[in-house]
């Protein structure tokens, strides 16, 4: 039988189980491989690790909100199958989550990710911010399933324009549809040409009897067939590309009529934001050839320019500013200098062609509902039976070493270097990682001291092992080529490469490019516990708060109220809510070498806490209005958070949990414009043994996210096989391009 191949995996994120998730998938796959996978401190996760504090309830501790989109196609891929894997193997068989999604048949019992319909944006008008209500409708099929076609994705957002079209109509007594682009000849003639060409080449008559239903035609009519006949595209493509520009520029030379109306009538105003965005974004697909020549042509261009070249109104409204927020896409993390609370800072930029694939995604790409939200932590739902699953598939974890240096020879990876920092005590043949909260498998704040021979001097001094500042090492070791591993898949982030990662820079000037340009941003978040519920302290909707776009830094909030049954907290002292913000966190000036000792990160956290203090003291009233100060409608009641400890004012958010995301790892991973270029593709790393696992890599989506590390995972995957198999057994990760 021949030699065994030693897989080694270094990290623990999404794009890391991911690719363990698919080698391990493969049927045999032990007879062929031995899989490793090495992990900083006691926990998985990577930005979406979490650990309860038993301390405080066994509260949820995240790193920040996570929300799954309903486009996440390759991530729930693999948490369908995992949840599968735990309940038919009986890995975790007293937790309350048994199932990914509701059961159709008994749609209250508990099950790990839950849909939702509406988010919140925000806007700026007159000098106050409004809440903007949003509805996505459900969609045939569940996360997981089929990727959406990107033809149906256009064709997804023409109806959604035409939608709003005829409610902007129906405002406007029927004027602006019936008279000005109806009626108009131009748009006559178009239409009947459309219906005439695909009648002869085998289609049907469209329906409808505006412009959009005329470009809707060009689409799903044969004339231009997208991706779907490339005779028929190079044939027809050019001419209905044209005719489909020349339609959008007379539909928006009306909409722009209706500019005078816009500022005190809510309903008026946003659908023309609505349709002023949608219309440009169109304009664009036609005018810059994305059909034929993919979304990367226009990455050069940052998203918000590229808009305002198409002549979009307002290249930075709402839901822009919202899209952006997400990304955390600022320069550094700076929100700074913006024209107003909601402005564009100068800091700012998202390539164009990758914010648009992703929010052709998000919003006309998902199954099922728009949005999942996890109905506990992201480290107990997602992370927690992708780690029973694959440990009971015989994937072997090693958590405490943290990898200091990739070593190369022979354009190989050589030599792993790394530091044990912690060994388990004798007696103990691995980490015993989880603990149970009401029957859920659960990840700690700390590790469990108990199992390591240094745990107590650990503990002690509160050394964090998690933080490149903690100034403890542990020990030196070095997992050697042809030994120890003959394939490597490298699933820490980018933030990290410039300390791990010099001589693969040194030995390839790709490397040395991609760490050079690839952007990334340090970002901050708090979770309060609070006495009164969010509809209680104001909220005005049915649907918890899931809002985006707000006031810089301090921008994106959710409400997590659905996660505290799975708290334990003492009888009598329960909270009533739990609320996340986030946002992006501005450099330090001076921000010290990693893996020294220092109190950078104590700085940080508490330059996070004021933050977070002075964001409560002036930004919540339009968002809680009822649970403000008396004398102060902008501030919070302080008496609202929730502390067992009895503190008063503001000391109460000392109970409070607050998180500076700043370790290289840490650092979020943003799509600065003409950066696509230089990522590196999972498979093709120039190191024939190196395969490479994350949101950095170039992957179909290219941005920051967890579908885009799961799709990373899966081509590592898949390269990976190809490699040691001769081929590849797995169908390509879908791209969505």
């Amino acid at each position: 039988m021949a030699q065994k191949q030693k897989i080694v995996i270094l990290g623990g994120g999404v794009g890391s189980i991911v690719t363990a998730w698919k080698l391990t998938s493969e049927p045999g796959w032990q007879d062929r491989y031995e899989i490793s996978l090495y992990q900083v401190g006691w926990r998985i996760g990577g930005k979406g690790a979490c650990g309860r504090n038993a301390a405080e309830g066994h509260r949820i501790e995240e790193h920040g909100p996570h929300i799954w989109f309903g486009c996440y196609a390759t991530a729930f891929q693999a948490l369908r199958e995992a949840y599968d894997y735990c309940r038919e193997n009986r890995l975790a068989p007293d937790s309350p989550f048994q199932t990914c999604f509701p059961d159709p048949n008994n749609a209250n019992a508990p099950c790990a990710m839950r849909p939702r319909d509406h988010s919140t944006g925000a806007e700026y008008v007159n000098g106050e911010w409004k809440l903007w209500p949003m509805y996505f409708p459900p969609r045939a099929g569940l996360p997981g399933d089929a990727p959406v076609d990107l033809l149906d994705q256009i064709v997804a957002l023409i109806d959604w324009l035409i939608e709003h079209e005829e409610q902007l109509s129906s405002k406007l007594s029927g004027d602006f549809r019936g008279t000005k682009l109806a009626g108009h000849f131009f748009a006559k003639l178009a239409f009947r040409t459309v219906n005439f060409f695909g009648k002869l080449l085998g289609g049907a008559d469209a329906a409808g009897d505006s412009i959009l239903h005329a470009v809707r035609a060009l689409l799903v009519n044969p004339v231009l067939a997208l991706q779907r006949s490339a005779l028929r595209r190079r044939l027809f493509g050019p001419v209905a590309g044209r005719l489909a520009r020349s339609l959008l520029d007379i539909f928006r030379k009306a909409l722009r009529s209706v500019v005078e109306l816009l500022g005190d009538n809510d309903d008026i105003r946003r659908i023309f934001l609505i349709l002023d965005l949608g219309i440009a974004n169109l304009r664009g697909i036609f005018a810059d050839g994305i059909l034929s020549q993919g979304f990367d042509i226009i990455n050069d261009e940052d998203y918000s320019d590229w808009l305002k070249r198409h002549h979009c109104c307002y290249p930075w409204s709402p839901m822009v500013k919202a899209i952006y927020d997400v990304g955390f896409s600022f320069e550094k993390g700076k929100t700074s200098g913006a024209d107003g609370p909601a402005g564009r800072p100068p800091s700012a930029s998202f390539e164009a062609g990758t914010l648009l694939r992703s929010a052709l995604l998000v919003f006309f790409g998902y199954r099922g509902s728009y949005v999942y939200k996890m109905q506990s932590g992201m480290g107990d739902t997602i992370f927690t039976p992708l780690y029973l699953a694959l440990r009971h598939r015989g994937v072997k974890f090693h958590f405490f070493h943290r990898v200091r240096n990739l070593a190369v020879a022979a354009s190989q990876i050589d030599a792993i270097e790394m530091d044990r920092q912690a060994t388990l005590k004798p007696g103990l043949a691995e980490y015993q990682p989880l603990y149970s909260v009401k029957g859920l498998p659960c990840w700690p704040n700390q590790p469990f001291y108990d199992q390591l021979v240094e745990g107590q001097v650990l503990s002690q001094k509160g050394i964090d092992l998690e933080s490149a500042w903690s100034g403890w090492n542990g020990h030196p070791i070095k997992l050697q080529r042809g030994v120890d591993f003959d394939k490597v898949v490298l699933g820490i982030s980018i933030g990290a490469f410039p300390y791990i990662c010099k001589p693969l820079m040194d030995a390839r000037r790709e490397w040395a490019d991609m760490v050079a340009n690839i952007a990334t941003t340090q970002t901050q978040s708090f979770q309060m516990w609070t006495n009164k519920t969010g509809h209680q302290m104001g909220w005005p909707w049915e649907e918890p708060a899931l809002l985006g776009g707000y006031t810089e830094p301090i921008d994106t909030l959710s409400d997590m109220s659905q996660t505290l049954p799975y708290e334990d907290w003492p009888g009598g002292a329960e909270p009533q809510s739990v609320q996340y913000w986030c946002g992006p966190l501005e450099d330090a000036q001076a921000i010290p070498p990693p893996y020294t000792q220092s109190d950078f990160p104590d700085r940080q956290t508490a330059r996070v806490a004021a933050d977070a203090v002075a964001f409560l003291q002036k930004d919540v009233g339009p968002i809680w209005p009822q649970a403000t100060q008396q004398d102060d409608p902008a501030a919070l009641d302080w008496s609202v958070l929730f502390d067992r400890h009895g503190g008063t004012g503001p000391a109460r958010f000392g109970a409070q949990y607050v998180r500076a995301n700043i370790d290289p790892s840490e650092r979020y991973v943003f799509a600065r414009k003409g950066t696509w270029r230089y990522r590196l593709e999972p498979g093709k790393s120039g190191f024939p043994n190196l395969f490479l696992a994350g949101d950095w890599t170039r992957n179909g989506i290219n941005a920051g996210c967890v579908e885009s590390a799961a799709r990373g995972g899966a081509l590592a995957a898949e390269a990976v096989l190809a490699a040691v198999e001769g081929e590849s057994p797995l169908p390509p990760a879908a791209t969505g391009a």
